[in-house]
């Protein structure tokens, strides 16, 4: 039996010795605190996520592929920088029938090594192509304990797209803190085109939350399909990655306010989960990288 800790795979991005990579990854040419492309690197994550998940599917099955269900959260611990090695440590969570939970935990490492996030991808091992598709049973996991580029591109030009529309509402920098959810609803085939379309659907004192659609349009422009949901939380900070406010967007029709409402109370419920461990200081009162999961306030 196989178990978790032997799917485990390994990547280190070794930013602080290879320029080229390292100006890959900054946002712009500047000493910023948090200047790391995190569109870029989740798509680094993405694919890393994929590896896993394709060596365990061929265990059972050497002509086995994964594709992506969900991701189901990315959680941005600490402002990442741009000057340091970035380590990637993936190995499966649990395993069901046809399905794979992937986690990756994302540090620098050094004298003070830090957590910058933690990721979580359901795979889906296939066998097969067109019509005979189908998903294949894969070895279950032995637990000793308590229980394609195409896809990348998009997750990345959701992200890319989501922090563009976040910059119209955060006057100072807006850094994000959380990828709530990406929803894989339909296959995107070769000679489709996408539409991508940004909405504000959700601010809070100094947080900004967006969600970026892609509807899928074949190359006869007789299919238009929604292929993706992406939901996007970013907070406003200062040069010293503070807190500051943003200007609040109110619902004005019914679609806006079911967005607005659905992002709202996934808030309240994470908010109430933390509330326990929050402290007393508020968060405007601390630095970025001294808050607990980031977590956007009404």
């Amino acid at each position: 039996m196989v178990r978790p800790i032997d799917t485990s795979l390994e990547q280190r991005l070794p930013l602080s010795t290879d320029v080229a990579l390292q100006r890959r990854f900054m946002v712009v040419k500047e000493p910023l605190p948090g200047n790391v492309r995190y569109g870029l690197l989740l798509e680094v994550v993405d694919k890393l996520a994929e590896e896993v998940a394709l060596r365990h599917a061929r265990r059972t099955d050497p002509q086995a592929y994964v594709v992506m269900a969900a991701i189901e959260k990315v959680a941005l611990r600490t402002p990442g920088d741009v000057n340091r090695d970035i380590e990637l440590k993936a190995r499966l969570n649990w395993v069901g029938k046809s399905s794979m939970e992937v986690g990756i935990r994302v540090e620098q490492p050094g004298s003070a090594p830090t957590h910058m996030a933690s990721c979580y991808f359901t795979m889906v091992a296939r066998v097969g192509e067109g019509d005979e598709a189908r998903s294949v049973a894969v070895e279950p996991l032995e637990y000793l304990e308590a229980i394609d580029a195409s896809r990348r591109d998009k997750a990345r030009r959701a992200y890319e797209l989501a922090t563009i529309r976040a910059e119209e509402l955060a006057p100072n920098r807006p850094v994000i803190v959380r990828v709530n959810r990406i929803n894989f609803l339909q296959p995107v085939r070769i000679g489709d085109k996408l539409r991508l379309v940004s909405r504000v659907v959700y601010t809070g004192r100094t947080s900004v939350t967006v969600k970026v659609t892609i509807e899928r349009i074949s190359w006869d422009r007789v299919t238009r399909a929604l292929c993706n949901t992406c939901v996007f939380t970013f907070v406003n900070v200062d040069e010293r990655m503070r807190a500051q406010p943003v200007e609040t967007v109110y619902p004005t029709t019914y679609a806006e306010d079911a967005r607005y409402l659905e992002v709202y109370r996934w808030h309240q419920r994470l908010k109430a989960r933390r509330a326990a461990g929050q402290g007393h200081g508020t968060r405007r009162e601390r630095p970025y990288a001294q808050w607990p999961t980031p977590m956007p306030e009404p």
